[in-house]
């Protein structure tokens, strides 16, 4: 499977290659101007970053078949675009328990 990453974050996130990705990746968020380093990807994985309809769009022009956020939400993606053009879009399924938990785990740390 080939999946391109935006907004990798080196610290905390390396391609695993047990699974069988292929993983091409930029540090920068998605544009259309860096659109196109998707192409022969039909995946594709994204943080929090704003991906409007021009942007879905190029994607699917480029042969994107699936969006997926690596945190909560879909918000920040123009999903009715995404379905119309035949691009599934996910997110990662935490728990909001899990959120909360966390918060207070760095909020105790921090004393």
């Amino acid at each position: 499977m080939k999946v391109f990453a935006y907004s990798y974050r080196k610290f905390d996130e390396a391609p695993c290659k047990e699974l069988g990705i292929e993983l091409g990746y930029t540090e920068e968020d998605p544009t259309l101007e860096n659109a196109h380093l998707a192409a022969g990807y039909p995946y594709i994985s994204i943080l929090l970053t704003r991906v409007d309809a021009a942007l879905v769009e190029e994607f699917a022009r480029l042969g994107v078949k699936m969006i997926s956020n690596r945190l909560i939400g879909v918000d920040h993606v123009d999903v009715k675009r995404a379905k119309e053009l035949g691009i599934r879009i996910s997110n990662a399924p935490y728990s909001s328990n899990c959120v909360a938990d966390y918060t207070l785990m760095l909020m105790l740390m921090s004393i």
